[in-house]
């Protein structure tokens, strides 16, 4: 097992690079500056995901239907939302501009409200690299159950569909450091822990707004 390993390993840290893999491509972001350029490039057997989107890129698409689904939200909540949706796409650049501007949103509202059709398409895109971590699992990683956080290892995007329990969500560490990028030990069941870099951008379903001191 550890000669495969040795030959065969890819580091974890490159799985997964920045942008979207595509079923005619991967779409990378090019910089011009700061001014974001979006290009198609080849699928690669060097650059190693692990999903494949279920769309075929292309920049001259009717946006109609797109437009239509993102009507559910008011223009403020539709721009917040697309840019976090966005930074998910190159998040290390984003945060080299903005720091620490790069939220996680807390999506209220009663049912039939147009969430699970957003994450859903959000789903579409990302495909596996698409994680669904809940604030009890980062609860649990507090109180030292750090597998549960595992699921984050290679996520560009966390959205998790439910979540009940925020009595405490402003006093949960590793999910402050989780949405900040800064580095969380994970752990798996029978193999050494070990340091994890997040490249993640998060959301949260809820139901009702929790109590933040």
């Amino acid at each position: 097992w550890r000669w495969l390993h040795s030959y065969f390993s890819y580091p974890i840290e490159d799985v997964n690079p920045s942008g979207i893999n595509c079923l005619n491509g991967i779409v990378k972001i090019k910089w011009l500056g700061k001014k974001a350029m979006t290009e198609l490039t080849p699928h690669n057997p060097d650059i190693v995901y692990t999903y494949i989107s279920e769309i075929q890129f292309d920049k001259n698409a009717d946006p109609t239907e797109c437009n239509r689904m993102l009507s559910c939200l008011d223009p403020p909540q539709q721009k917040l939302f697309l840019q976090t949706i966005a930074a998910a796409l190159d998040l290390n650049t984003i945060r080299s501009f903005r720091g620490r501007e790069v939220k996680a949103l807390l999506c209220k509202g009663d049912g039939n409200n147009g969430k699970d059709t957003l994450r859903e398409a959000v789903r579409m895109l990302f495909g596996q690299s698409m994680a669904n971590a809940t604030v009890s699992d980062f609860a649990n990683y507090d109180n030292g159950r750090k597998f549960s956080l595992a699921k984050l290892e290679s996520a560009s995007i966390n959205w998790s569909s439910e979540n009940s329990s925020f009595n405490n969500i402003d006093k949960l560490q590793s999910l402050k450091a989780a949405i900040t990028g800064e580095p969380l030990d994970m752990e798996r069941k029978g193999v050494d822990e070990h340091e994890m870099m997040l490249h993640s951008v998060f959301l949260f379903n809820i139901n009702e707004s929790p109590s933040l001191k």
